[in-house]
């Protein structure tokens, strides 16, 4: 269900609306196991709002409340994407030491593989 709904903020028409409504979705995930990966990719959503209204910090402090390093239910490369922002919004945020301690969540064996191509240009 909350599948669906993460699809239909594509067409909601304004931002505030979706706002509420990814809220609405992150409330209602929290807590539940089997519906994790939902509320990591409503989150990053929402903190994509906060980095675009110029509140870094409210932007990563929403994607520190996420561990996604623990989730076995979502891709590696999403996983990875993830860690990957939450470290860039450590370093807009001069919160270096964070950085560092994020950094550590990434296998650097992963950047071996080729079907990760992306992930190493994020870098």
């Amino acid at each position: 269900m909350f599948q669906k709904c993460l699809d239909f903020v594509e067409q909601v028409p304004d931002r505030e609306t979706k706002e509420i409504f990814l809220n609405a979705v992150r409330i209602n995930t929290e807590g539940k196991v089997y519906v994790e990966v939902e509320r990591a990719r409503a989150t990053r959503a929402l903190a994509t709002f906060k980095e675009l209204d110029g509140s870094f910090k409210e932007a990563f402090e929403l994607l520190q409340e996420i561990a996604v390093e623990t989730f076995s239910s979502m891709e590696r490369k999403e996983k990875y994407d993830f860690i990957l922002e939450q470290m860039r919004l450590a370093l807009v945020t001069d919160q270096f030491n964070q950085a560092q301690i994020i950094s550590r969540k990434i296998n650097p064996k992963i950047f071996n593989n080729d079907a990760e191509e992306s992930l190493k240009v994020k870098l």
